[in-house]
């Protein structure tokens, strides 16, 4: 009886240190009220927001778990998606890889998010309507 009790105090602990370790390096941009990309490659010079509609979609799509990583996707914060979130009008920039690769450089830290491939064509698909077109290397 002793050993069960303390096999599941263990459990117990092991879960609430995930699922708060979970919450600090996660990316939350669901709250954000404005978005805006940024596309400046070669000729191209874009700096606009984006529909409501469209917002909404990236929002849930980007929304991650953000991992430490040194991947072989090129980003560059002046191709990126900034969402302005909260009362503190705070600023989440995520840089799409220019390669077309399903990851996003948060800033630019060395954190990182990754989307599906599907989710990938889509975010091109959105972004496409408002200029910046992929591969952008």
């Amino acid at each position: 009886m002793k050993k069960t009790f303390k096999l599941t105090g263990l459990v117990i602990c092991i879960l609430i240190v995930f699922f708060a370790l979970r919450l600090m390096f996660y990316v939350d941009v669901s709250g954000a009220y404005y978005t805006e990309l940024a596309y400046q490659y070669e000729d191209a010079d874009i700096s606009c927001g984006i529909s409501w509609d469209d917002q909404i979609v990236l929002q849930h799509m980007l929304c991650g778990t953000k991992y430490k990583d040194t991947p072989s996707c090129g980003f560059d914060t002046d191709v990126s998606i900034t969402f302005t979130v909260g009362d503190d009008q705070r600023k989440i920039t995520l840089c799409p890889a220019c390669d077309g690769c399903p990851i996003f450089q948060i800033g630019d830290s060395d954190y990182y998010i990754k989307i599906s491939d599907d989710e990938r064509r889509l975010f091109d698909e959105i972004v496409e309507k408002y200029g910046m077109v992929f591969p952008c290397v």
